[in-house]
């Protein structure tokens, strides 16, 4: 019962900082990559404010320990960045690249990873950590978040695409609360969950640059991209039964 309460409060938490993200983005007069920019920049810093002017920022553990061994567990992810590149090269070659692109792109990434890690693993994990083993806590704050990724039926009619996010984020959860875990250090994962979200993130710039039509996922690219997501939650998975025997 007490999981049940805390799943659905994290399930409003993250809710309402998305509808906030959200409400900010309609809000600002720039192009929607600029606005998202933004408006996610703003909610990321003010709760990192919130939780230094409350004394909680320390309890994220955001430092320098452990920094290769966090790269060393994830590097699966690594090698998943390395795929987007490779599959990413004609988009790549196709982008004018400036200064201001590039910027937007770095800045864009970094704060989704800032975000997505600080409430996923910084709060929530330690959260169900209070009162659950880590495998249990790895699979509710996983579940917590990927769910969240419903919320894009709003705005994408797009339902398999939007579901393939939903398995996505739930598979590469697992396996950033394990590196989160055995790190003690939420750096590691900020600086993976970033690098693996700037390498799949250049059809999205490129869309930017470019009038294209809005197309849909199919079942074989979702088919594709859980087996090559799958992998990590089976290492997450293992990795945190370890630690909950």
């Amino acid at each position: 019962m007490k999981n049940v309460k805390k799943f659905l409060v994290s399930f409003i938490f993250i809710s309402l900082l998305l509808f906030a993200i959200a409400v900010i983005s309609l809000i600002l007069p720039f192009s929607n990559y600029t606005n998202s920019l933004v408006a996610q920049s703003i909610v990321t810093i003010s709760l990192i404010l919130f939780l230094v002017v409350t004394n909680n920022f320390q309890t994220l553990e955001i430092n320098m320990n452990n920094i290769s061994k966090g790269f060393l567990i994830g590097i699966y992810i690594l090698l998943m960045a390395i795929l987007n590149l490779l599959s990413s090269i004609q988009t790549i070659e196709s982008i004018k690249f400036t200064f201001g692109i590039v910027l937007s792109l770095i800045m864009t990434n970094l704060m989704v990873a800032l975000f997505e890690e600080v409430v996923c693993r910084g709060l929530i994990f330690n959260e169900f950590l209070k009162n659950n083993n880590p495998l249990k806590a790895g699979l509710y704050s996983s579940a917590v978040f990927a769910f969240a990724h419903f919320f894009n039926l709003t705005h994408s009619p797009d339902f398999i695409g939007v579901l393939t996010q939903v398995i996505y984020t739930f598979f590469i959860g697992m396996i950033f609360a394990a590196i989160y875990y055995y790190t003690n250090n939420l750096l590691s994962v900020i600086l993976l969950h970033f690098t693996l979200d700037l390498t799949s993130g250049f059809d999205e710039l490129k869309a930017v640059e470019t009038i294209t039509h809005q197309s849909t996922t199919s079942f074989t690219d979702m088919l594709v991209t859980i087996l090559i997501s799958l992998p990590c939650f089976i290492i997450g998975y293992y990795l945190l039964k370890k630690k909950s025997l």
